[in-house]
């Protein structure tokens, strides 16, 4: 599951097999080197909806999880995606290959009880 936020995240890369991030890739659009790109190469679904339904008919999870960081989250990889494309060698695209941070889930033991 991190899997997914681990690579959007640090190095742009869209892998949502099941939809349930709420992103969705336009493939239609990588190509393009205009205002498109930013805007409709990659989506992010209503946070909170549980589901959206996109132009092409398809359905997207809503990720609505992700709570109030999904925007954050949406934009970050967005970013990188973008660097990588400007500027494949910049310090941050470089720099993620080998030495990409893990991200870990961690909850309290209030937390815990609370979800059983």
């Amino acid at each position: 599951m991190f899997r997914f936020l681990e690579r959007w995240i640090f190095r742009g890369v869209h892998h949502d097999d099941f939809s349930e991030f709420g992103l969705h890739s336009n493939p239609q659009c990588f190509s393009a080197r205009t205002r498109l790109y930013w805007s409709s190469a990659y989506t992010v679904a209503d946070p909170s909806a549980t589901s959206s339904f996109l132009l092409d008919g398809s359905v997207c999870g809503g990720g609505s999880f992700l709570g109030e960081i999904q925007q954050q989250v949406y934009v970050c990889g967005k970013t990188v995606n973008l660097l990588r494309l400007c500027q494949p060698r910049h310090h941050l695209c470089a720099a993620m290959v080998d030495r990409q941070p893990v991200i870990k889930l961690l909850v309290s033991p209030i937390e815990v009880t609370k979800c059983k």
